[in-house]
């Protein structure tokens, strides 16, 4: 079972809110899934940078970002999880995106980026995913 590492949320507004929560997974602890919540835009993108900036300096290998509950991206945030990305492949390991909205997958495949970020349709397909293409999950059966 993950557990929560720590929650953080930015103020949008009094009711409109952008939630960053993360948590462990993996065989190795070195797999982390970050869920956003809400809208990250320019009024939450300066918190939303600072944590998930704060996150990349873990010991992490793949970083899913859980996108379920995430109603906007602006192109900042999208440059944000390019350079993710760009990073977690410099490691040896991934940052992939899961349980795209309809909102937010539309920029998704508008910026071209599913050729160079992997989607999955749930945070589960996305784990096995990266176990399976862990070199020692071959050998171990894990």
């Amino acid at each position: 079972m993950a557990r929560i590492l720590h929650s953080f949320m930015a103020m949008r507004t009094q009711s409109e809110r952008c939630w960053v929560e993360e948590r462990r997974a993996g065989v190795d602890g070195k797999t982390v899934i970050v869920a956003l919540s809400g809208h990250v835009d320019a009024e939450t993108y300066p918190a939303v940078e600072l944590r998930l900036t704060e996150i990349l300096g873990l010991q992490l290998r793949h970083l899913v970002l859980d996108l379920h509950k995430t109603t906007y991206i602006n192109s900042c945030g999208w440059g944000l999880v390019m350079m993710l990305s760009r990073r977690m492949g410099e490691r040896g390991g991934a940052l992939v995106v899961a349980s795209l909205t309809p909102e937010v997958g539309s920029g998704f495949h508008t910026l071209g980026l599913p050729t160079m970020i992997a989607a999955y349709s749930s945070v589960g397909a996305a784990l096995t995913a990266i176990t399976a293409s862990m070199p020692d999950s071959a050998e171990t059966g894990v």
